[in-house]
């Protein structure tokens, strides 16, 4: 659950920053289409994550359906109130888990490592504040 939750602040720290560039450089096209092109990369990533959908009203588990952190949150929440060891399904669950986060994080890291890099370098080509990375 944390690796899932690190990697949501970490996107929405990015995606942040790109917004606030955004507002700040509003004349130059380029760096605007270049500001949308990788919050669609980054959003692609954390909508994996969470339901970024959601309303915060009683209807939204029916409307969009369950992303990773909610998975976890439940598996943890039946493994945690049971008077027994986890079953051998719920075991199975974790580890299916375990490699999808892997998986995300791996997606995650190249995204920062190429399009992220990338987009940096534009941005000190036009002597703008390039973005940071959130580390935990």
């Amino acid at each position: 659950m944390n690796a899932v939750v690190d990697m949501i602040h970490q996107l929405e720290w990015a995606r942040k920053q790109l917004y606030d560039l955004k507002e700040l450089e509003t004349e130059d096209e380029s760096v605007t289409k270049a500001i949308d092109e990788l919050d669609k990369k980054l959003i692609a990533v954390e909508e994996s994550l969470h339901e970024m959908k959601q309303t915060g009203r009683g209807q939204d588990a029916l409307r969009w359906p369950s992303r990773l952190v909610f998975k976890l949150s439940h598996l943890a929440n039946g493994i945690g109130t049971a008077d027994f060891a986890p079953t051998t399904q719920q075991i199975a669950v974790h580890e299916m888990f375990r490699r999808q986060i892997a998986e995300l994080k791996r997606r995650l890291d190249q995204t920062f490592a190429t399009d992220f890099a990338t987009f940096n370098a534009m941005l000190r080509e036009k002597s703008l504040p390039i973005l940071v990375r959130k580390t935990n």
